[in-house]
């Protein structure tokens, strides 16, 4: 048996509902596309059920399974990579140098493959799938899988991709036929730990580092409620714990300090699309909020009540900014166009009519105000001082300039700035009534 991971830490029933479902694909011979978070124990998982014969026992799986475990890791991301690690599991007594000849390889691992006995189930796990990986293979590369299945007369051959959500499940429906169910019904996306897996955790984290069995059991809740059942956020609170760097009462922010388990969020938020960041922003800032995300609530992110899985990551979400968030709103010196930052890069409006019958820039005037407004953003602009920055000459000369005369302006400049949708959308000009004009910023 393998020391890996210390899996002989874990009871027969530990992960039950994620092994029963790996399980399940094995029995009937069908791939399976298994999706967690990055850090939630995929790899331990795979330890646990394929290095404990006892585990093979309790569900029923023969004992002389031949499992081959093709770690993303560990191989150059190319198909000449992935057959190659292939071939050296399949047999490792190969001592001639491995060529990077595609043709070459493929027929040397189905010459393996057919080498093995006819009642051999064989498990070719594909660990560590990350998403660049998965873009060097072609289809052909999923043709093979499905031809090498073909070859074994029973059939007896189950593929299971471990892999995070950025993987491309698209590129997975191109070759659907590798999943007998078809790519949706072939997805298991594994749970985060229940309680008892934790403490189990907790207990396996203090045998290795030699610890006093029993010194965080006062502690194993609270453990169990900031990380989730999140293994690698477990690990690291349970070690900040013992080292008392941190303590029960310790506020989720207090803790999102220490790098590991800031790093373990940021993997966790990495692996999400922009869209369901800015959807998790959003709940942060108690905006009002649609239903939640199913694929939020499937990932594990979210409860079907839109909690939170860990307030660390709660913590950490609430220090994030959308994609496109917009940072600073300004005006160019020649006063042609507004710039609007976001994060993601600039978005420019030139300052032109927008009327077909009229081309070129806006008038001095109107350009003159709504950058003055643009400059001194969320403060009260006065009329004077708006007069003299719209009717310089007028103003010098100590000529009148009529209120009608300002506000028509600034209704012009809110007529344009309705035609910029996206515009719009963050700023607004306030009157102040008998005082002046204030431009508020959304963002």
């Amino acid at each position: 048996m393998t020391t890996n991971y210390d899996i002989s830490f874990f009871d027969l029933d530990y992960c039950q509902v994620d092994v029963s479902k790996i399980v399940e694909a094995i029995r009937s011979r069908s791939s399976l596309l298994a999706i967690g978070m990055p850090g939630c124990g995929k790899s331990r998982l795979i330890n646990f059920i394929f290095n404990r014969p006892d585990v093979l026992q309790h569900y029923g799986l023969p004992h002389d399974l031949k499992t081959i475990r093709v770690d993303g890791d560990l191989i150059t991301h190319d198909e000449a990579g992935v057959y190659a690690e292939m071939l050296r599991l399949l047999s490792p007594e190969l001592e001639s140098p491995i060529s990077d000849n595609l043709s070459l390889l493929k027929n040397r691992v189905l010459t393996e493959v057919q080498k093995l006995e006819t009642n051999i189930e064989l498990i070719v796990i594909f660990d560590n799938f990350v998403r660049q990986l998965q873009q060097a293979l072609s289809e052909d590369f999923y043709r093979f899988l499905f031809g090498l299945r073909n070859a074994r007369s029973q059939l007896n051959i189950s593929y299971i991709f471990m892999a995070n959500l950025n993987i491309e499940l698209s590129e997975f429906q191109r070759v659907e036929r590798l999943f007998d169910k078809g790519v949706d019904r072939s997805i298991c996306w594994l749970s985060l730990l229940n309680k008892e897996d934790t403490f189990a955790s907790i207990k396996r984290q203090l045998y290795k580092i030699n610890a006093t069995p029993g010194s965080l059991d006062d502690s194993q809740e609270r453990i169990y409620e900031l990380s989730g059942g999140h293994a690698l956020l477990n690990r690291y609170v349970t070690h900040l714990m013992l080292g008392r760097e941190i303590l029960r009462e310790t506020r989720p922010d207090g803790i999102l300090n220490h790098q590991g388990i800031k790093n373990a969020c940021q993997a966790i938020w990495d692996d999400l699309k922009s869209e369901h960041q800015n959807y998790l922003i959003d709940l942060s800032r108690h905006e009002k909020m649609s239903e939640p995300e199913s694929l939020l609530i499937n990932y594990g992110v979210l409860s079907k009540d839109n909690a939170v899985f860990s307030p660390l990551f709660a913590a950490f979400m609430a220090q994030q900014k959308k994609v496109n968030e917009v940072t600073r709103l300004s005006c160019n010196e020649l006063q042609t166009k507004l710039i609007l930052e976001t994060l993601s890069g600039d978005v420019l409006f030139p300052l032109e009519r927008l009327s077909a019958k009229k081309v070129g820039l806006l008038s001095q005037k109107f350009r003159s105000l709504l950058c003055f407004l643009v400059s001194n953003q969320n403060q009260l602009c006065r009329k004077d001082k708006l007069v003299e920055v719209g009717w310089p000459e007028e103003s010098e000369h100590g000529r009148g300039v009529y209120d009608q005369a300002l506000s028509r302006q600034i209704d012009r400049i809110r007529a344009w700035l309705r035609q910029q949708e996206q515009l719009n959308n963050y700023i607004e000009i306030e009157t102040v009534r008998s005082e002046g004009y204030r431009l508020i910023t959304k963002f």
